[in-house]
């Protein structure tokens, strides 16, 4: 990936940190970028929006007139509505954690935890500004995107006139001058010609040698020696292997885990890394407002957690603990999930098709209106769950989970079990 130019960007942040708005001044100017206003209140970035015309604008959540939701409504409700697709970040750190979920709602970008960490502020400003660039060509269909003299992307209706092909003309060939001989000097060149030839002799091939016929020798035979008696030696000892010293596994940050993986996600894959998490706490983590998609999390702990409306499409979440968990609206679509515990979930209209949940224990879950379309049910146990409105459920699948008395089935799976 070619890397971005933040030269001709414009910044505006809203926070009132000195230190956060004195970190982020300095990570774009080194990068180049100087177009960069900061306010102390949302009321005066507001008032100073439409003059700046910023290509990103970063807030933080508590702010001395208002907050950042509050902030974040009247962005997108600004002068009609113009500014209702500025890509905006939201600051937050733990005491204010628990609110990202609103301001996802409101179609933020994306959102930094305090303090700031220069690599992550400067690769959130290019996906959140990338990402907008995307969103606006598609949106003007028609349109052509053209630079002006600030080299700053404006739309325009009109059409570029193209400029005519330049047209070379086409190389003359050389006139090649003709030597006019007359005849007597044609004879002339003609005769002195043929008496170089004459006085050039060839010479005269060098004899060849004479052929010696050699006799070919006979090699002295060597008398037969008497075998010597073989010596046995003893086999060496075989040494047992050294055991190699078992790596301890670096503690992993998982905010930065998690970050990167976003970034993974957001840029197709070309940037940060996907997340391998192994037996992590992820309790307490604001998750809902992220895509999580092709995340790595075995056997971790979410139990308890709200986790409704959560991305987590084609995620390996094997032997993960979700009791009691809130998965209202989850997509676990494509998603493996064997041996999890979800006993007592909340998986009311959770999208999971094709996902796997061999061995996994659903007792006493609540699967109303979810959609289990080719969902692989190998061994799982349904006891006491809730599947009375399930969609996409096959009599093949039920006859392979663990179920009894107190599963509630739908009422065409149960008329085809009568008939069967």
């Amino acid at each position: 990936m070619a890397t971005f130019d933040f030269t001709h960007r414009r910044v505006m942040i809203a926070d009132a940190c000195p230190d956060t708005i004195a970190q982020a001044r300095t990570t774009y100017a080194l990068k180049g970028l100087t177009n960069f206003t900061s306010f102390e209140t949302g009321e005066q970035a507001l008032n100073a929006i439409d003059v700046f015309d910023p290509d990103v604008v970063i807030f933080g959540m508590d702010l001395p007139d208002t907050d950042g939701i509050e902030l974040l409504s009247r962005i997108r409700s600004h002068m009609e509505g113009k500014f209702s697709k500025l890509p905006t970040v939201i600051l937050f750190d733990s005491s204010t954690q628990n609110r990202l979920k609103e301001a996802s709602k409101l179609g933020v970008d994306g959102a930094l935890r305090k303090p700031l960490e220069s690599g992550k502020l400067l690769r959130m400003t290019q996906v959140a500004i990338e990402k907008s660039i995307q969103l606006g060509v598609e949106r003007v269909d028609t349109f052509k995107l053209v630079d002006d003299k600030s080299s700053r992307t404006v739309l325009s209706e009109e059409p570029t006139p193209k400029k005519p092909p330049e047209v070379r003309e086409a190389a003359k060939p050389l006139e090649k001058k003709e030597k006019n001989l007359s005849l007597d000097g044609a004879v002339k060149m003609v005769n002195e010609a043929g008496a170089e030839l004459k006085a050039v002799k060839p010479k005269p091939k060098p004899p060849a040698p004479p052929v010696i016929e050699k006799t070919a020798k006979v090699p002295p035979q060597k008398p037969v020696e008497e075998p010597k008696p073989v010596e046995v030696k003893e086999a060496p000892k075989k040494q047992a292997p050294k055991k190699e010293a078992v790596k301890e596994e670096e503690p992993v940050n998982l905010e930065d885990a998690l970050d990167d993986h976003i970034l993974w996600v957001n840029t197709g894959h070309k940037e940060g890394k996907r997340a391998a998490l192994k037996s992590i706490d992820m309790r307490g983590r604001e998750l809902t407002t992220v895509d999580l998609t092709g995340v790595q999390v075995i056997g971790g702990l979410f139990t308890g957690m709200d986790l409704s409306g959560i991305t987590l499409r084609k995620s390996n979440l094997s032997g993960s603990n979700f009791t009691g968990a809130n998965l209202v609206k989850a997509n676990l679509a494509v998603c493996r999930l064997k041996m999890v515990k979800l006993k007592k979930a909340n998986l009311s209209m959770s999208d999971m098709r094709g996902a796997d949940l061999s061995k996994a224990d659903l007792t006493g879950a609540n699967l109303s209106n979810s959609n289990l379309s080719a969902a692989h049910l190998e061994g799982t146990i349904l006891k006491g769950a809730n599947l009375s409105t399930a969609k996409g459920l096959i009599l093949t699948q039920i006859k392979r989970a663990i179920y009894d008395k107190t599963t509630k089935l739908p009422k065409y799976l149960l008329q085809q079990k009568k008939s069967s």
